[in-house]
């Protein structure tokens, strides 16, 4: 995976999600991110100047600290805000 460079936030609900070209699972979670955030305003700006202690990364499939150790490690369960 690419480094991370870029990010879009929700100002409304302080989320980020990652901005990759290159990965298949990171753009489907962005397009539900920019679904479900479609009237929010929203931004792109360099990883660098995100402020995570005021917005949380934004997870379409379960948090790792959420995944079953029956499924190794990994669901697939939707998360929808």
């Amino acid at each position: 995976m690419t480094r991370l460079e870029k990010v879009k936030i929700c100002i409304q609900c302080r989320l980020w999600v990652p901005i990759y070209t290159d990965n298949d699972m990171a753009q489907t979670t962005e397009q539900v991110f920019s679904n479900i955030h479609h009237r929010h305003m929203t931004a792109i700006i360099p990883a660098s100047e995100l402020d995570r202690k005021v917005y949380n990364r934004f997870y379409y499939y379960n948090k790792p600290s959420e995944r079953s150790e029956e499924s190794g490690g990994f669901t697939r369960t939707p998360r929808v805000w």
